[in-house]
């Protein structure tokens, strides 16, 4: 988890705070508690030893949460990577009026993937974890996990705010004992404890997006884009209701910066820092002769180019013949990105030759370098997700571990799905180096599976697994006609079984798979123990 290394030494775990008021104007009761999560959390870690963990501790830690649930370790990893806590007191919150009126608003506009923010209900001090993500059907999806002082050692809510035009029932899902319950919008606004999450997350709106007097907007840059009469002309037509305004998916390869000197003297550093943002951010857009314009969002576009983004999501202002633009919506000026105001000064000189050749350079060396460590990490988390959903079908964990062999062995040198030995099909063959002549014979079960009867005896799909594949080792054996020529040769041919969990299984039947497998050359493997040998690799590739 580089991410979360990277926080971790830069000392941020700890320290990096930004609060709405000053430590010394904090009325009583209301305290930054994202740090008050992580020393909780840090301390359950170490298990209550007078020490700090270590890096390798934490990131261990989170990935272990999510082998035992994807969503604790979606927040085990949040509390460790966000950097930045709002905290406000509980007589500074929005009323219920403002937020009832506006929060439609937070369906379009871009929070952070991420933020924490800081209050007290009812007097007591409490941390609100916000994770948004957009829904496949339209909409944003909060969810919200609500800490004490304690952290995760301690009692937290959870609860899922559902903020959709076209589906905006129900409103508020929560977690509880029983399982989740729904919660129309008429009846959760008038719960207490779920109003002042709405007022907490509507805060942060505000402190996001500022509401500025134009008087104090100066654009005081001595380098900006040359002036573009026409765009504001358009937008100003948008904003009075004379233009329509339509969001899409548009390739980012026809979309034309206008002052392409401009976006060459964009500072580095401004790109990389609003990479993380990029994907989640609409670039403003404009037909002129036929082609689709940028000459507004310059540090979008960049940051979308420099992460090798082919499809971008946009906004194009008034009228448009693009057959290729994948309309998502057609609206008004409520589709218009906001502005965003800085106070730096970017300021840089590059030369005008072969500009094209120079903007693709930038970008490029502003990419994210991705590690193969930190893909591995990916993959590990996508795993854990895959498994922790109930709806998971065998073909998805087959799909999956045929794009991402490493799980099964960092060793193989290819993978082929579906092979036909004689009259039956492998769900995997893994093989390995030539001079190896060894080849894996791999049947994938349910992760749903359960591996053991109450007394401890092998389920019957367990025993027809293991068959299945000694028949397929007697037609590797048997040279079997109809076998694929890279498999033809004399190769020494194992099997593996996976199926099931860990988690379900008790010590004593453990124990009986672990002789099992000592014994047999067609190993039977739960899907956490693939987990568990791809952590180690992992953490193998992170000490390097």
């Amino acid at each position: 988890m580089q991410e979360l290394e990277a926080h971790y030494m830069d000392g941020s775990l700890a320290t990096d705070t930004r609060l709405s008021l000053s430590e010394n104007d904090l009325p009583p009761g209301t305290e930054p508690m994202l740090q008050q999560v992580r020393q909780g959390t840090l301390s359950e870690i170490v298990q209550g030893e007078h020490r700090t963990p270590d890096v390798d501790e934490i990131v261990s830690w989170v990935r272990n949460c999510y082998r035992k649930n994807p969503l604790i370790g979606d927040i085990a990893r949040a509390m460790f990577v966000i950097n930045e806590d709002l905290v406000v007191a509980d007589s500074e919150l929005p009323t219920p009026d403002e937020v009832l009126r506006d929060l439609h608003r937070l369906e379009k506009l871009k929070l952070d993937r991420e933020f924490f923010v800081s209050s007290t209900f009812e007097g007591r001090p409490c941390g609100v974890l916000f994770r948004r993500s957009e829904m496949v059907d339209g909409g944003v999806l909060f969810e919200i996990t609500v800490f004490g002082r304690e952290g995760l050692s301690g009692k937290v809510g959870q609860l899922n705010l559902q903020l959709s035009s076209t589906r905006p029932e129900p409103f508020i899902s929560m977690c509880t004992e029983e399982g989740w319950v729904r919660f129309e919008r008429e009846y959760a606004v008038q719960v207490a404890h779920i109003m002042f999450l709405l007022q907490c997350l509507y805060q942060y709106k505000k402190y996001l997006y500022p509401v500025l007097p134009l008087n104090s907007i100066v654009d005081n840059r001595k380098d900006r884009p040359r002036d573009n009469p026409y765009l504001v002309q358009l937008i100003t037509r948008a904003y009075h209701g004379q233009v329509a305004c339509t969001r899409v998916r548009v390739d980012i390869a026809i979309v034309q910066p206008r002052d392409i000197d401009y976006a060459l003297r964009i500072p580095d550093e401004d790109i990389s820092r609003f990479i993380t943002h990029a994907r989640t951010t609409d670039i403003l857009l404009y037909e002129e002769n036929g082609a689709l314009v940028m000459d507004d969002d310059y540090i979008v576009y960049m940051a979308c180019r420099a992460l090798g983004l082919t499809r971008v999501k946009a906004v194009i202002v008034g009228a448009f013949d693009q057959p290729l633009a994948e309309v998502m919506e057609v609206g008004g000026r409520e589709l218009i990105p906001p502005i965003g105001v800085t106070r730096r000064d970017n300021r840089s000189r590059r030369g005008s030759v072969d500009k094209q050749h120079l903007l693709q350079r930038k970008v490029t060396a502003l990419g994210p370098k991705v590690s193969q460590s930190a893909r591995f990490e990916r993959n590990f988390i996508e795993l854990c997700q895959l498994l922790g959903r109930v709806g998971t079908r065998e073909k998805d964990l087959h799909r999956f571990l045929k794009q991402h062999t490493q799980v099964l062995d960092s060793h193989v040198a290819a993978v082929y799905s579906e092979v036909r030995i004689g009259k039956y099909r492998a769900d995997l063959v893994l093989q390995y180096r030539q001079s190896d002549k060894r080849v894996v014979l791999v049947e994938l079960e349910p992760h749903s599976a359960q591996i053991f009867t109450k007394r401890n005896s092998q389920r019957h799909k367990v025993t027809h697994a293991v068959q299945q594949v000694q028949d397929w080792i007697r037609e590797i054996h048997n040279n079997a006609s109809n076998l694929p020529q890279w498999l033809a040769g004399n190769y020494a041919a194992e099997g593996m079984v996976v199926i099931g969990r860990s988690k379900d299984l008790t010590q004593e039947q453990k124990d009986t798979l672990m002789i099992h497998n000592a014994k047999s050359d067609i190993k039977i493997l739960t899907y956490d123990d693939l987990l568990e040998r791809f952590q180690r690799l992992i953490e193998v590739l992170d000490k390097r």
